[in-house]
């Protein structure tokens, strides 16, 4: 069986600071029919990351969103997708 890991999602909070906004934010737009894509698994909601990926291409402002999403993956960005480094867990407050 696949992991959900594996499979490429991710649950809210973790998709909440790929999209740079609030948890309770994140609740709030999929309870108003906005946000990425989303799934209920097991009575817990999971995201997508390609879903975060082009809801963040379409709706915000290109030059932000690989940083963001660098950020969201514990990546250490400088302006340049091909040199991206981890960061480790604890720069990140997990």
């Amino acid at each position: 069986m696949t992991s959900k890991v594996e499979a490429g999602l991710v649950p809210v909070g973790e998709a909440a600071v790929m999209l740079g906004v609030d948890r309770r934010t994140l609740l709030r737009w999929r309870a108003e029919g906005h946000g990425p894509a989303n799934a209920e698994i097991g009575g817990r909601v999971y995201y997508s990351e390609d879903a975060i990926s082009q809801w963040l291409y379409e709706n915000d402002d290109p030059s932000s969103v690989d940083q963001r999403l660098a950020e969201g993956f514990g990546l250490n960005y400088d302006g340049d997708l091909a040199d991206v480094s981890r960061v480790e867990h604890d720069e990140c407050g997990y």
